[in-house]
This record gives C-alpha cells, sequence and structure tokens, in this order.
C-alpha cells in the first residue's frame, strides 16, 4: 500500500504540480467523510445537537448571548441595523464615538410604552435644540442624532442614522464637555492620599497628568481636582467630631436653656453644617432686628468651610453678633 501511494504522489506531483501531501492519501479521511455526511453536510447526531443549542437559546424571554455580534468599532459612523443586547451597551457606543469625533450628546426621549421597561430612545448632539430669542448660544440646530428600538428578541436596533454636522468638529475639546469630565476611583484616591501627606494641589495634579501620559489623557481638568480636593477638605471632620461638637452644645444648652444649635450630618456621621445662636444674640435680635447681615466671606483655613455670620447693628451704630455657623457649600440649600 505504501509502495502504491508513493507512486500515485509521484505521477500527481509530475503530471498536476500537486504537492506531497499525506492528507490527499489518508485511509482515514474517507472515513470522516462519511462521517461529516455526504458533500460535506452534517450527520443526523450532528443535526440534533445543533437543534438543541438553537432550542436551548431560545427558551428564556430575553436571552442577551449576542456580546460576539456588538464588536463595533467606535471610530466608525453608527449605521442603521446595528444591534445591543442593552439600551446602556447602545448610549456607552454612541458616547464614546461622540467623543473621538468632538461633541457631546443628549438623551432626547425614552419611551417606556405600556410597561416600565424603555421600548424606544433617541440620542441627539447637544447642539440639536433651536437658538431662542436671538440670543446667543451654543444650540444651532444640528442634525445629527440616531434612535433605537427595543425588539421580540431583546435586541436594541438601531434605526435611523444623520452622522451630519453642522458645526465644526474638533476631538480635542472633548475633554472640555462636561459629560466626559469625570474622576475615576484612582484618580480619587491618589489625590486623597497627596492631600492627607499635605502634597500641595499643583503638584499632585502634575503626577497624575504624568502617569496618565499627558492632560488630554486624565478624564479631567485640573479644576475638577482642585473642587474634589477642597469638597473632601470640607468633608474631612473625623468621625467623632459631630458627636464632640454635640456634647459641648449639650452642655451649653444645660447652662443657658435658650441656647440654639442645629447640626447637619452626611454619611458615616461625618459633619456638614453647623449652626448655632447664643441667649445674648437672640436678646439683641428682639432689639435690633431692622438690619441683618449675613455674610459669608470668613473661611476657616483648615477645611476651607465657610463661617457665615448673621450681624446686626444695634443702637450706637455698633455691630453686634446674632448668630453664627459653618457651611459646607455656599449653595441655596444649605443656607435653607
Amino acid at each position: 500500500m505504501e509502495v502504491e501511494n508513493d507512486r500515485r504522489r509521484r505521477e500527481l506531483y509530475d503530471t498536476l504540480g500537486i504537492r506531497d501531501d499525506d492528507s490527499l492519501f489518508d485511509e482515514n479521511s474517507l472515513s470522516d467523510e462519511h462521517s461529516n455526511g455526504v458533500n460535506g453536510t452534517p450527520s443526523h447526531a450532528d443535526q440534533e445537537v445543533t437543534m438543541q443549542e438553537s432550542q436551548s437559546g431560545s427558551d428564556g424571554q430575553c436571552s442577551n448571548n449576542h456580546e460576539d455580534e456588538i464588536a463595533y468599532n467606535v471610530e466608525e459612523d453608527p449605521k442603521s441595523g446595528m444591534h445591543f443586547p442593552t439600551m446602556d451597551n447602545l448610549v456607552n457606543f454612541y458616547k464614546e464615538h461622540a467623543r473621538l469625533k468632538g461633541f457631546s450628546i443628549v438623551i432626547r426621549s425614552s419611551s417606556k410604552g405600556n410597561g416600565s421597561v424603555p421600548k424606544y430612545v433617541l440620542m441627539t448632539c447637544d447642539k440639536g435644540n433651536k437658538p431662542h430669542g436671538g440670543k446667543y448660544t451654543k444650540q444651532v440646530n444640528c442634525p445629527a442624532r440616531i434612535n433605537a428600538t427595543l425588539k421580540d428578541n431583546c435586541l436594541w436596533v438601531v434605526g435611523r442614522v444623520v452622522t451630519n454636522h453642522i458645526h465644526q468638529l474638533d476631538p480635542s475639546m472633548s475633554r472640555f464637555m462636561a459629560r466626559y469630565r469625570c474622576l475615576s476611583n484612582g484618580v480619587k484616591r491618589s489625590l486623597e492620599a497627596n492631600d492627607i501627606a499635605e502634597i500641595r494641589p499643583s503638584k499632585s495634579i502634575r503626577l497624575l497628568e504624568v502617569q496618565s501620559g499627558g492632560p488630554e489623557k486624565m478624564g479631567c481638568l485640573p479644576k475638577d481636582c482642585r473642587n474634589f480636593i477642597y469638597n473632601r477638605r470640607r468633608l474631612g471632620l473625623d468621625e467623632g467630631d459631630a458627636e464632640s461638637i454635640q456634647q459641648l452644645f449639650s452642655r451649653l444648652q444645660v447652662i443657658e436653656r435658650t441656647f440654639f444649635y442645629a447640626i447637619d450630618v452626611v454619611w458615616e456621621c461625618r459633619l456638614r453644617n453647623i449652626l448655632c445662636v447664643h441667649p445674648r444674640g437672640r436678646a439683641a435680635y428682639e432689639e435690633f432686628y431692622d438690619v441683618i447681615c449675613f455674610d459669608t466671606t470668613y473661611l476657616v483655613n483648615r477645611y476651607q468651610m465657610p463661617f457665615a455670620t448673621f450681624v446686626g447693628v444695634n443702637h450706637h451704630g455698633q455691630s453686634i453678633l446674632l448668630g453664627c455657623a459653618l457651611l459646607s457649600h455656599k449653595d441655596v440649600e444649605t443656607f435653607k
């Protein structure tokens, strides 16, 4: 048998140019063809296995085993017919595509239909509204948008797609857009640790820029880092500070029953806002309430917390303290 195979190899090589390939003369190849069926079609047993696999995927109401079907390139424009297993995948895809192109997106509408699950979503360029009143605005009625609907197979399928923008796109400006500015957990931990080590914010931010490969790759602005550091300082009091201050105010209230105080705490009982009014201030207010000044220009150096004062004027034209407060922020809710 081996001599015969060698002879056939030489004849095919000399006449047809077929290379020496043992697979052409493998005795097992013929049996493999019969096991796979005639002309390469699957055998009856293989068909049953395929049928069982297809049926097992259709038993559930929403089978989201479509991870291999959504490997779309975010650098390319979205196209009608694209499908995604969840709405979050769709939004993240278009958001990343917009970031690379140099524009921001807005979710204009999301209809839930009769149930609680969204059925339709429309995402447009953030400059898609019409300008109003002739005033300067970034809205230029940009037509760029995509919409998608949730089908019966639990896939979000993209419908109409408009990729044309009527304004200039600059990918380098994406990092200044509010939708793409965020501090990762790693950046937050580094900023907080450096602040505890008393490293200046400018040095800490520069270190993060070097580690990220440049300011454009940080995902946030130096202003965002500074705001995070200052906010952490405002809420940087230890867990027992609120309890200690409350004990102090309780002792003062035992001495002066009309002593008033209010304490606002957040997670882990950390102190946020404090308001206190001494009985002398309450008595002075009863007499001199015509003019009251609320001043928030003072700061506590260590935590950068505004020190607010309620100041009145007595009959001698002198300023008198009516009450005071330590605040975490200068906003309406904190003032209330």
